[in-house]
């Protein structure tokens, strides 16, 4: 299953890469995306730290209640691939 996981680390944004090379709008669409992932992102952060800071509950476990927010989840690991997606795209152009 790590092996899976890993592969597809690489494989996904290696795809948007090659979309991007055959449909040019591709960028602008990822782009969007990673926009409104990053919005949403910091948006449950942002709540989450406040609510465990304003009810004063600073605990290992309080403080990783974000992590079960799968929305969260599905945000953070599409800005994660984004990121690798740019960086090959940058290689790509050199």
């Amino acid at each position: 299953m790590v092996f899976f996981i890993v592969l597809m680390i690489i494989m996904i944004p290696l795809l948007m890469v090659f979309a991007n090379k055959y449909w040019a709008p591709t960028h602008i669409v990822l782009i969007s995306f990673a926009t409104i992932s990053l919005i949403v992102f910091e948006s449950i952060t942002a709540t989450t730290v406040y609510e465990i800071i304003s009810e004063n509950l600073v605990f290992m476990t309080t403080v990783h209640v974000v992590f079960l927010n799968p929305l969260f989840l599905i945000t953070g690991g599409y800005l994660g691939v984004f990121l690798l997606y740019l960086l090959f795209l940058r290689l790509a152009m050199k």
